[in-house]
């Protein structure tokens, strides 16, 4: 005779989930796992069709994954939506700070004067990153 689980607890969802117990806490928190309390302490109990309803990681990642594919390269519809005149603003990145000084303005200050020689730092002591 073979028993199922039918009741776990936030421990057990967390292992029935291959997540951690901060991410159940999340999800019930979140509205998107139903948690039921029970006794005098009001600990927490998932049933086991809701925690099978809860998206798993991998299942997340291939979402995503599926969701990076879609360009306008790969799609005539997204090319068209996305290559209009209304969009163009967004095409172009902005800095949030302007800069003080562009870079020429500073390579122009640098003089035979104001230029260092190169610094020498000892051997190499094999952790240095290049």
């Amino acid at each position: 005779m073979v028993i199922t689980k039918e009741w776990f607890t936030v421990e057990e969802a967390a292992e029935y989930l291959c997540v951690s117990k901060r991410t159940i806490y999340k999800l019930t928190k979140e509205g998107r796992l139903p948690a039921f309390r029970i006794g005098k302490e009001r600990h927490r109990r998932f049933q086991k069709e809701s925690l099978d309803k809860v998206p798993r990681p991998d299942e997340e990642t291939a979402n995503v994954e599926a969701l990076l594919k879609l360009s306008a390269g790969a799609d005539p519809v997204l090319a068209e939506a996305w290559g209009n005149e209304k969009d163009a603003a967004y095409d172009r990145i902005t800095p949030v700070i302007k800069p003080k000084f562009t870079l020429k303005q500073l390579l122009a200050k640098v003089t035979k004067d104001n230029l260092h020689n190169e610094v020498d730092t000892g051997p190499a002591v094999g952790n240095e990153a290049w």
